[in-house]
């Protein structure tokens, strides 16, 4: 491993609510208590110099994720290169197990189309996935995490598309997706019909510090065929080309200055993803402590 374990040992510890002005919780009559989440130290020059070296041709883009996740200390058989039936470029999958099989989806795109600056088109996302890796792997989480650099997108498709290249057992784990697309320094673009994911991120910005004029929430202009899948989604990051600002917006105040980075927005994903774990894991024991539902037909108090 090229990090020392001095860098793993840095840590950050985020205490949502005890930085906002109101309690960052899940729901009052779930989550009376704060929710600690702690993550590791994310390396702004190593990041930003990730951004800013994207190779022009995929399979050095393949290339270099590979060797991004090997640097972070993803190895071994948590590190997989996978080329499923069909498609004509590999993902690369990296592992962090949790407590749970119970898993977190965290995928980026290495397939985007070059602009004129010669960034391919996602590269802001998938740029991340190492660092976002490294922040989170500091801890034991409830949850597994898979890191997945898709080989090649299939936006029609929705995320079901990549469901269906894991094996059975592993996509029957699957408990929350998050794709991330073009993450900007400045504005976090989201999109997601869970509300509870949109409350979760509003949480965390507002417990790093960071202005809500950061966040914009959106809806795709496309739709999306995977809707039916009752998996928590939520897409970070997007295009002008491929989402509108939803009515009311969900912050009104003026666009931010140029005092956020594109680090801060990592901090911003990984303090989320962390969090995530939580909120899932009480969500699912919200639902099992439900008494279950009284067939058809039974008189209210009659069992």
């Amino acid at each position: 491993m090229r990090h020392s374990a001095r860098r793993a040992a840095l840590l950050v510890t985020a205490v949502l609510v005890a930085a906002c002005a109101k309690p960052a919780t899940v729901g009052e009559s779930e989550t009376p208590d704060p929710v600690r989440v702690r993550i590791g130290v994310i390396d702004p020059t190593l990041l930003d110099s990730t951004r800013r070296s994207a190779p022009d041709e995929l399979p050095e883009r393949t290339e270099q994720i590979v060797d991004l996740f090997w640097q972070a200390g993803c190895l071994g058989e948590n590190l997989e290169i996978t080329l499923p039936d069909y498609k004509r470029s590999p993902d690369v999958i990296c592992s962090l197990p949790g407590r749970t099989p119970h898993t977190i989806v965290v995928a980026g795109h290495l397939d985007g189309e070059a602009d004129e600056s010669g960034t391919p088109e996602n590269w802001g996302g998938l740029a991340l996935l190492p660092s976002l890796y490294r922040a989170l792997r500091v801890e034991p989480r409830e949850h597994s995490f898979l890191f997945v650099a898709f080989g090649q997108s299939a936006p029609r498709q929705g995320f079901r598309s990549y469901l269906a290249r894991f094996d059975e057992a592993r996509r029957d784990e699957v408990r929350a997706f998050v794709d991330l697309q073009d993450v900007e320094p400045s504005v976090l673009w989201s999109s997601s019909e869970d509300p509870v994911l949109r409350r979760d991120l509003v949480a965390v910005t507002r417990a790093l510090g960071r202005p809500l004029e950061s966040l914009r929430f959106f809806v795709p202009r496309r739709a999306d065929p995977s809707r039916a899948v009752k998996i928590p989604t939520i897409t970070l990051g997007g295009t002008l080309e491929t989402q509108t600002l939803e009515e009311p917006p969900a912050v009104s105040a003026p666009a931010p200055g140029p005092t956020e980075t594109y680090h801060g927005t990592a901090r911003v994903i990984a303090l989320y993803l962390g969090y995530l774990d939580e909120t899932l894991r009480l969500r699912a024991a919200a639902q099992q402590a439900k008494p279950p539902a009284a067939p058809a037909g039974t008189p209210p108090g009659e069992s």
